[in-house]
């Protein structure tokens, strides 16, 4: 375990990591962004309580098209083996899963969604490829469609970003490369949709459950004129019951 948690501290220092600074939504992904996710790694390590920081832990069973995951109901880092993150593949695929912890750090937006999750990680790993001198070569006779339009999108909006530190993501970008996340089946088939959520924790948690419904109310209005609101009050407690179903979940 030491090793793969040496190496996730060497990505989160590393010169290219340092280079990463964007914007996606009401996310920041930074230097300063990074550096807190060290010393929450770093504070999991030194107390071993599993409430406390962020976690790695080692799972040879994790889906092969997976490569790692970050579990935002544990604040935990997942990999398949224990000296994951030895060579540059693999690294910004633990820049990928440092990003969604970042996310999930941050997670107080009533406005992002599980495609944009997805889509902020692929951004800061195509960035971190590229700042570290070796761009994500996209072989498209061993790679699937689906992974390849995903690859295809993120390069071309961190090549629109990279070296422009603070810089936002268009809508119109991250929609794109949201769309292209939700085509994916190893996506669609958890039943993402462009709204949907995924499990938050924190002390946050409920209070953004429950203004996010009212803000998909919102969203729906405005995309769909035709969509007619049912009473708050409904939605409110539906996303209250909810929340409180995540909480009892081990």
């Amino acid at each position: 375990m030491a090793i793969v948690q040496a190496n996730i501290r060497a990505v989160l220092r590393s010169e290219a990591t340092r280079k990463i600074n964007f914007k996606y939504g009401s996310w920041i992904i930074n230097e300063q962004a990074f550096t807190r996710l060290a010393v929450q790694l770093d504070q999991y390590r030194s107390s071993g309580n599993p409430l406390v920081g962020i976690k790695v832990s080692v799972d040879e069973d994790i889906p092969v098209w997976a490569a790692g995951e970050y579990l935002s109901t544990s604040d935990d880092i997942v990999v398949p083996k224990l000296n994951y993150g030895m060579d540059i593949i693999e690294k910004g695929v633990l820049l990928h899963e440092c990003v969604h912890a970042i996310v999930d750090t941050q997670q107080y937006s009533t406005k992002m969604f599980d495609p944009d999750n997805e889509s902020a990680a692929y951004i800061g790993e195509a960035l971190f490829r590229i700042y570290s001198g070796a761009p994500i070569n996209i072989d498209k006779s061993v790679s699937n469609r689906y992974e390849i339009t995903i690859r295809e999108v993120a390069n071309r909006i961190a090549y629109l970003i990279k070296d422009s530190p603070g810089a936002e993501i268009k809508e119109k970008d991250y929609n794109s490369l949201a769309g292209s996340v939700l085509a994916h089946p190893k996506y669609s088939q958890k039943g993402w949709t462009r709204y949907s959520r995924r499990s938050m924790d924190g002390p946050m948690a409920n209070l953004v459950n429950v203004f996010g419904a009212v803000a998909y109310l919102s969203l729906r209005k405005t995309s769909d004129p035709s969509f007619r609101f049912v009473p708050v009050r409904n939605v409110i407690r539906e996303a209250v019951l909810d929340a409180a179903q995540a909480a009892k979940k081990p």
